[in-house]
């Protein structure tokens, strides 16, 4: 609960900590159905993906489901041999996969030794297409779960629960957690990184049952399959099986990333080469400053030809642990803004350079950051890009800038929790003009219904923080529980933190190998 509930994405002010410390204690008994609250994401290229952040009574049960039946649950994933996102414990998230993203090199590089053909194929929108109930189908055989739910029909209620699988109460925690909703599971939590891969590691297993070469010769990230065959026939017919198992759990393939090429294939794309080789001189403040301006006009450049990969947030990264001078940090606080208005997605790894600037007494002009962060809040706004204002206002917060009402107006108008829990933040700083921000939202935290809707978090930290009356969250039989043990979902002192504390001057090459296979 304290690192695998609200998704990574949130700026760190969002934490569920304090909740974290109480769930053991909290009485979730005759909880209904609920609702989440959604956190917009825009990736490069305009694509949306909407997270969730579940009712915390609702995650709580479904968590507390997991604790229980992991080590039944640990074993089912672990009879998959080609999963190289196999979830496993970890101390920066509830659970994360087995390998690092930057590991996946490595496992393709094992298997592809007698590679002729590729098959590359992935799920079209797949968490949107997983059936909760297909939960019990992977943990079980499909017709034996089917067939006993079925009996449970003639059975009792007392009867029924006797016999519940640990399939069917995950399905049912899930399926109470998105208003009784049994088509798709909410991205964000790590629960639903769990409960994808206890389906798509049943359908590995059924593969590998049939093509003993698939263990050998096929890896999997999440939804992306890749199969090296000896010849197109042995390609087809590992697609064929693919596909009919994924079918036995109502999933399909996505035809626009399907195919079957003649190996080998690049090792990665190829702006991540193109950029990993271009080296910045440290001769001189001056060869530096000139190499970084070359270094993002080639990314600009590269982000034009590859406009939904990840391009600029890689130029970024890569001066994470850069021990900037004075001119030199210059030029990059200069480079970085523009970078932010094509690719608003690498916020987040701009907050942290601004963070560590400041940690290293390097001066910051945050009048043209405040500037250019204010036309991404207007424009991106109306399109409900919670990422985009969420970590805008976060950066202006942190700096406590003036914002002008012209860009607190197009928050007041979102409907996304985050943004709006910010902006009254804004608003008790004295940072935002309270008359813009009060009616709306506070309209919005007060509804009878707040705290049963997907305005929760909003209504809850409303109350909590004295923006609005209390009484409805004291006299509600959960979310009154948190009030008492105050419980906070939102604690602006906890800020933003840049990684890389190194200060040398040299990057090693592992350092820049590492970097470079790990571009997400």
């Amino acid at each position: 609960m304290e690192r695998g509930y609200f998704p990574k994405e949130l700026p760190r002010a969002f934490s569920t900590a304090s909740f974290a410390r109480i769930a053991a204690d909290l009485d979730s008994s005759r909880l209904q159905w609920t609702q989440s609250a959604k956190f917009a994401l825009q990736r490069p290229g305009g694509l949306r993906r909407t997270l969730s952040i579940p009712n915390p009574f609702s995650q709580l049960r479904l968590a507390s489901e997991v604790v229980t039946a992991w080590p039944q649950l640990a074993r089912h994933m672990a009879r998959s041999r080609v999963s190289l996102s196999r979830p496993v414990p970890s101390p920066e998230r509830a659970v994360q996969p087995r390998l690092p993203f930057a590991s996946q090199l490595n496992a393709r590089l094992l298997r592809m030794n007698r590679a002729r053909f590729v098959l590359s194929t992935d799920i079209s929108e797949f968490y949107a297409s997983v059936y909760t109930h297909s939960l019990s189908w992977a943990l079980e055989e499909k017709d034996t779960a089917k067939a006993r739910l079925a009996a449970r029909r003639r059975l009792t209620k007392q009867e029924r629960l006797a016999q519940e699988t640990v399939g069917d109460r995950l399905d049912k925690a899930i399926t109470a957690a998105q208003e009784g909703q049994t088509k798709g599971i909410p991205i964000g939590p790590d629960t639903s990184f769990l409960a994808s891969e206890i389906v798509l590691c049943a359908v590995d297993v059924k593969v590998e049952q049939k093509i003993p070469e698939f263990a050998r010769r096929a890896t999997r990230w999440s939804d992306d399959l890749q199969y090296f065959a000896s010849s197109r026939a042995e390609a087809e017919q590992a697609l064929l099986l693919w596909e009919s198992e994924l079918a036995r759990y109502e999933l399909t393939l996505n035809p626009a990333k399907t195919s079957i090429v003649e190996a080998p294939l690049p090792l990665g794309p190829s702006w991540l080469s193109t950029l990993s080789r271009h080296r910045i001189r440290r001769t001189s403040d001056a060869a530096t400053a000139n190499d970084m301006a070359d270094f993002f006009s080639l990314a600009f450049d590269l982000r034009r030809q590859f406009p939904t990969e990840p391009v600029v947030s890689y130029a970024i990264r890569r001066f994470q642990s850069w021990d900037f001078s004075r001119k030199t940090w210059r030029r990059f606080a200069r480079l970085l803004l523009p970078a932010l208005t094509i690719e608003p997605s690498a916020l987040s790894y701009a907050a942290q350079a601004l963070v560590r600037a400041r940690t290293l007494g390097l001066k910051v002009e945050f009048r043209n950051v405040s500037e250019t962060l204010e036309d991404l809040i207007v424009y991106h706004a109306p399109l409900a890009d919670s990422f985009t204002v969420l970590w805008s206002l976060s950066i202006l917060a942190e700096a406590g800038r003036q914002i002008d009402e012209r860009t607190a107006t197009a928050v007041a108008k979102m409907e996304d929790n985050c943004c709006l829990i910010m902006l009254l933040h804004l608003r008790d700083r004295g940072l935002v003009p309270r008359a813009i921000a009060d009616p709306p939202v506070l309209n919005r935290a007060s509804s009878p219904d707040g705290l049963e809707s997907s305005d929760w978090l909003l209504a809850y930290e409303a109350a909590r923080l004295g923006w609005i009356s209390n009484a409805a969250a004291a006299k509600h039989r959960h979310f009154r529980q948190l009030l008492v043990k105050k419980v906070a979902f939102f604690n602006p002192r906890l800020r933003t933190r840049f990684k890389g504390q190194a200060t040398s001057k040299k990057v090693t090459m592992d350092a820049q190998e590492d970097l470079t296979l790990d571009y997400r």
